[in-house]
């Protein structure tokens, strides 16, 4: 009997966004978490996890330093560079994935392709894995989801100032029933034919923001696909703000201890 290697794993890691509410004046993958900026964090526990080959999405007017710090022996032949879009974050990931189309011949229509924001640097090599696992066993979109911890609730806004309310402010109108909410991360998974075919259909939205998804699972949702959720992890928390990551450095902290 013969043995069938697996199909090898390819991501694209979406690394355009700014820096600005990080207070930073550089991208926001390239601003530094325990002495590496935040897309090296990324890439290593993609590789850790099973991702062979990586595309990553940068930011035109940064695209020379992104490829100067990724032109190393470490990354040279698991990761290329190429320009992310100013439009959207959807048109950056359907570059990410034509860049793959032209990379490697290895991609087959089952190939796991996992999406992640180079903003999680601290995801695990462990759900990484999982996500793999889950698309390889037949999963056609996967995502890593968390149960909502906070109470939340809907709000409108005040267009006039009346008897008690203030003009411009918001009120609460409902409290949100959270039990069947999840928080959503990344990476997400998807097999090759899925996702390429996905975001064919859903060019045109990916033109602005205004009509762009926000996150890949929104394209298999709309086409009627269904998106398995597996269990997130708080260490892929994005990193946002500057608390965000005051946290992403006690986690580094706690694995150096452990």
């Amino acid at each position: 009997m013969t043995s069938t290697s697996p199909a090898q794993v390819f991501a694209v890691i979406t690394a355009a966004g700014s820096g600005t509410r990080l207070g930073s004046d550089r991208p926001k993958a390239l601003v530094d978490l325990g002495g590496m900026p935040l897309v090296e964090h990324a890439l290593r526990n993609l590789h850790s996890g099973g991702v062979d080959c990586a595309v990553v999405t940068a930011p035109p007017d940064h695209f020379d330093e992104f490829q100067a710090l990724l032109d190393t022996a470490e990354f040279r032949d698991f990761v290329r560079v190429v320009p992310g879009s100013p439009l959207s974050r959807q048109a950056s990931v359907a570059a990410g994935l034509e860049a793959l189309a032209q990379t490697t011949d290895a991609l087959s229509d089952d190939s796991p392709v996992l999406i992640h924001d180079a903003a999680r640097p601290l995801v695990s090599p462990q759900l990484v894995s999982r996500v793999i696992d889950a698309v390889r066993a037949g999963e056609q979109a996967v995502i890593p989801g968390l149960a909502v911890a906070d109470t939340l609730k809907s709000f409108r806004e005040v267009p006039e100032a009346s008897a008690g309310q203030t003009q411009g402010a918001r009120y609460v109108e409902a409290t949100v029933d959270r039990a069947g909410l999840v928080a959503v991360q990344t990476p997400q998974g998807f097999p090759w034919k899925v996702i390429r075919e996905l975001h064919r259909r859903a060019a045109a939205s990916a033109n602005s923001e205004a009509t762009a998804l926000t996150d890949d699972a929104g394209l298999a949702q709309q086409a009627g696909i269904p998106v398995r959720i597996i269990a997130g992890e708080g260490r892929a928390l994005k990193i946002t703000t500057p608390i965000d990551l005051v946290f992403a450095r006690a986690i580094l902290a706690q694995d150096a201890q452990a």
